[in-house]
């Protein structure tokens, strides 16, 4: 990568350290994350999602406008802005698989982060409450993403899109046997055999004496290999 650098103009470099700037903020990050999820947004939106005034949501919107991360587009009286640059989201992905973090899918009934209930069917869950654990068994972050796959029953399209979540385990109510075994051929741990809100089961998984398993679910057998 340093022969690279040392080839590129001075403009570029100041380009990419720009995008890096924007990048190393956390507020910025989230509303990525929204706008990856959703597609588009306008700054009244974010402002009611992260709590925070529009005039301060506007300012790093214009941040990521000017690094050429996002794309503003007028809507009558509304300005929404769209992701750009979606290499740029696959980059972060990366580089929180990098880091000691692990992310567990819990399939949710709605769209009330950790006060969600697990669903008993991954498949057609309309919600995926997505929880990034450090490896001091520390939240670091909560958000929802839709469940772009509900509805499609066809083997191994729930996984493939767990997988892009990029997490590691996958948290439900029950599970068939051909479903665990499409699961751990994309790398991710089912975990089975638990209820109630998602904050309650996560805490069974982090203690000390809970054992990750993934028992099958005779009657998932009768659900579309659920």
């Amino acid at each position: 990568m340093i022969q690279i650098i040392k080839l590129m103009k001075l403009n570029k470099i100041n380009e990419i350290s720009n995008i890096f700037q924007a990048l190393g903020e956390p507020t910025r990050l989230r509303i990525l994350d929204y706008i990856d999820e959703k597609g588009k947004a306008c700054t009244i939106e974010l402002s009611k999602l992260l709590g925070k005034d529009k005039s301060v949501i506007f300012r790093h919107m214009k941040t990521l406008v000017d690094t050429g991360i996002l794309l503003p587009e007028r809507k009558g009286l509304s300005i929404y802005y769209r992701i750009l640059k979606p290499n740029i989201i696959k980059f972060i992905e990366k580089i929180i698989m990098e880091v000691k973090m692990r992310r567990y899918a819990f399939a949710s009934e709605s769209d009330d982060g950790l006060n969600s209930m697990l669903s008993a069917h991954f498949g057609r869950c309309p919600y995926f409450v997505l929880v990034d654990v450090d490896d001091k068994n520390d939240v670091t972050s909560v958000y929802t993403r839709s469940n772009k796959a509900a509805g499609n029953h066809a083997p191994g399209v729930v996984p493939e899109f767990i997988k892009s979540l990029g997490a590691q385990f996958i948290v439900t109510g029950g599970m068939g046997p051909r479903a665990i075994s499409f699961f751990e051929q994309f790398g991710i741990e089912p975990i089975t055999g638990t209820s109630g809100s998602i904050e309650s089961v996560l805490k069974q998984i982090l203690g000390e004496n809970f054992k990750i398993s993934a028992e099958p679910c005779n009657e998932a057998e009768h659900h579309n290999f659920e």
